[in-house]
């Protein structure tokens, strides 16, 4: 009727602008703003309003000085205008293309949720397993990247770690949905993917520490680590990355049982990991090292520590999950 009305009286009226606040004025009648939703409504009418406003502004400069550009510099200036397209395309193309991959990369994070099949823990030990491989990769990048003093390698290990926090990103925001829709007789599946994208969120901030530290030691071209440091981060690395090895088996296992080397293992890391911190103190003591270098050192100390407390959470959950204890270990799940 108001569209008709305007339109009668031949005012400029936007059809969809109006559809839209009627189809909010309606919502707001039969109470389907929420408390959750009601913010999320009223930013949007108002982004619609002012788009509305500034769409025209808009519109009427650029057609003003597109037009001003021709009259005064005709041939050239329709030559200018039309490279200017050529690179706004070309800009739209890519922000849509990455548009897509970002939201292929959502449905990818949802379809991994599986909360009504009955190999979920298999399921889950797997994906964790190849998530592991990848954190082992970027580790070793870091620490590659540190000794020789290559931004790269630093570069490229931030890139992985990114995408490996957008994939674990998706599954957090998707997993109230793959809840919502999953039956009562799959709580014990929906308190795996929960917990276990918990313990991921968890090892991915400490080896995100641990990145943007080396990456900030090396882009800002400060003091290499001495020989001594070098070798024992070395020794480090190789016991955490066994040690990783040894998860990933402990969770591709179908029983998920917490194999005694993975122990054994771990305490061997802490100790090396507390012989390089009381190194590092006694260097602090003797002036041997900077602040600079001793910032690098813990960061780097302190959150291997973190990785490898926390791997091994992974393959705990799924070995309490699989003889139906509750995930936190202190009752039996009913």
């Amino acid at each position: 009727m108001l569209i008709a009305l305007a339109t009668s009286y031949k005012l400029p009226l936007s059809t969809t602008y109006v559809s839209f606040m009627v189809a909010m004025g309606t919502s707001l009648a039969d109470r389907a703003w929420g408390r959750e939703s009601a913010s999320y409504r009223i930013a949007g009418v108002l982004n619609v309003i002012l788009g509305w406003f500034f769409t025209a502004i808009i519109a009427m400069c650029v057609a003003g000085i597109i037009a001003l550009l021709l009259l005064k510099y005709n041939l050239i200036g329709l030559i200018g205008i039309l490279v200017l397209l050529a690179v706004i395309i070309l800009y739209s193309h890519n922000y849509h293309k990455r548009i897509l991959e970002k939201r292929d990369s959502s449905q990818k994070a949802l379809k991994a949720i599986d909360l009504s099949t009955d190999k979920a823990l298999q399921k889950t030990g797997n994906e964790i397993s190849k998530s592991l491989e990848q954190i082992i990769d970027i580790y070793q990048l870091t620490i590659k990247g540190l000794l020789q003093e290559n931004i790269s390698h630093i570069q490229q290990a931030k890139k992985q770690n990114a995408q490996l926090n957008l994939f674990y990103g998706d599954i957090r925001n998707n997993l109230f949905k793959a809840i919502k829709k999953s039956k009562l007789s799959e709580k014990q599946t929906a308190h795996l993917y929960i917990l276990g994208n918990d313990i991921m969120q968890d090892i991915l901030q400490s080896l995100s520490t641990i990145t943007e530290s080396a990456d900030n030691h090396v882009k800002n071209a400060h003091k290499p680590l001495r020989e001594s440091q070098r070798i024992s981060i070395l020794e480090i690395e190789g016991s955490v990355l066994a040690y990783m090895e040894i998860i990933m088996q402990d969770l591709l296992d179908k029983e998920h049982n917490l194999s005694d080397e993975t122990r054994i293992t771990k305490r061997a890391i802490f100790d090396q990991i507390e012989s390089a911190l009381s190194n590092q103190v006694e260097g602090i003591m003797r002036k041997e090292y900077g602040f600079k270098n001793t910032n690098i050192v813990l960061s780097l100390l302190l959150e291997t520590k973190d990785l490898v407390a926390i791997s091994i959470r992974f393959a705990k959950l799924l070995n309490r999950l699989k003889k139906g204890e509750s995930p936190l270990g202190n009752r039996i799940i009913d």
